[in-house]
């Protein structure tokens, strides 16, 4: 099973962004992802269709399962 961190950011329009990290570090903690997202928002380098980002929405950790058909 594959982990991948979401994060999702706003620009003051409210327009959404999200990104995802595969594999994050374990032991992850609220600590690190605040500031993480942080220096996300600071760097300015995330857009979306309406300017840089400029608010967290929210962070999550998702697991992803795999499943593979024997196709022939």
């Amino acid at each position: 099973m594959t982990k991948r961190l979401k994060l999702q950011f706003a620009d003051d329009k409210g327009t959404k962004r999200m990104i995802s990290i595969d594999n994050p570090k374990e032991g992850i903690d609220d600590a690190g992802v605040n500031q993480a997202m942080d220096e996300i928002i600071a760097s300015e380098t995330l857009a979306t269709k309406d300017g840089k980002v400029s608010k967290k929405v929210k962070a999550y950790i998702e697991n992803v399962e795999t499943q593979e058909f024997n196709i022939r």
